[in-house]
């Protein structure tokens, strides 16, 4: 929780930097991301929000939800960051579901789960995100997996009360995809290997 640690490979040193500029708290880093157009790094903080770095690693923002703005961040609980073929930054929260945005501009964009309603998140807090060769978003959550597809913009669920499913555990933490299938790793039920065709 000490911050944000930088090697310099060529002049062997280790820089430290700090992610709050108040220097009231560290908070623990969940997930980074750097972009190869802009040299940007977007860090994700267990409680401290989205955080935007520039090529040397100064703070451009501190993303950070504010109660009374939907399009600000929906929880600065974050964990999971994934840059899309549209160059778009999706991230996962605990409690506040999964936020979008353009690498270029804001707002966020909010998916979270509806009540009774199957085209939905299947639940709000979310950890993992995994994009298929079709563009199809699979995210990871404590009931499961929710797949977008970005196209239609419909959502299917993937969980231990979906049998065909065979899964073991609904509380996933990790999604990898390796050609047609993804990998999932779950909290307590090990790890699950799920088939991406025509699923």
């Amino acid at each position: 929780n000490a911050g944000l640690y930088i090697y310099d490979e060529a002049n062997q040193s280790v820089r430290n930097i700090s992610l709050n500029k108040s220097g009231s708290r560290n908070y623990t880093i969940k997930d980074i991301y750097c972009t190869k157009k802009t040299g940007h790094t977007y860090i994700s903080l267990d409680g401290g929000g989205l955080i935007l770095l520039d090529a040397t690693f100064n703070i451009i923002q501190n993303y950070q939800n504010n109660e009374d703005d939907v399009t600000t961040i929906s929880s600065n609980a974050v964990y999971a960051i994934f840059n899309d073929r549209f160059n778009r930054i999706w991230v996962t929260t605990f409690g506040g579901g999964i936020n979008v945005m353009s690498e270029i501009a804001q707002p966020f964009t909010n998916f979270s789960h509806k009540i009774n309603n199957e085209n939905s998140l299947s639940n709000n807090a979310a950890k993992a995100i995994a994009e298929d060769n079709e563009g199809n978003l699979w995210f990871g959550t404590r009931k499961g997996i929710s797949k977008l597809n970005t196209n239609t913009n419909q959502w299917s669920h993937y969980n231990q009360d979906n049998k065909s499913a065979g899964f073991t555990e609904d509380n996933i933490l990790a999604i990898t995809k390796s050609e047609n299938e993804i990998f999932i790793g779950s909290y307590g039920g090990g790890l699950m290997r799920k088939s991406i065709i025509n699923n």
